[in-house]
């Protein structure tokens, strides 16, 4: 077994690339989705679009996205909702 994970350490250098199996999967695509998501809300509350007493909520948005499937895609989606609903 030890010569298995000494193989699949090899393949590190696959994550993150177009070969990388696991970044297909739907999941893995949501969590990039949601980085550039907060990137973006980042800079809302950088620019002063979203104000200053909402700031804080903005930015504590993302730690209630947890779970797995479509646990994290129904919290990822209120998540995305309050910011929105912050911004007007």
């Amino acid at each position: 077994m030890g010569y298995v994970f000494i193989g699949l350490s090899k393949l590190k250098v696959l994550r993150g690339t177009v070969l990388d199996p696991f970044g297909w999967q739907q999941d893995r695509k949501l969590e990039r989705e949601l980085i550039a998501w907060f990137e973006d809300v980042l800079n809302k509350v950088a620019c002063g679009s979203i104000a200053c007493a909402d700031a804080k909520t903005a930015l504590c948005a993302p730690m209630d996205i947890r779970g797995f499937g479509p646990v994290k895609e129904t919290s990822a989606q209120e998540a995305n909702s309050m910011i929105a609903s912050l911004n007007r």
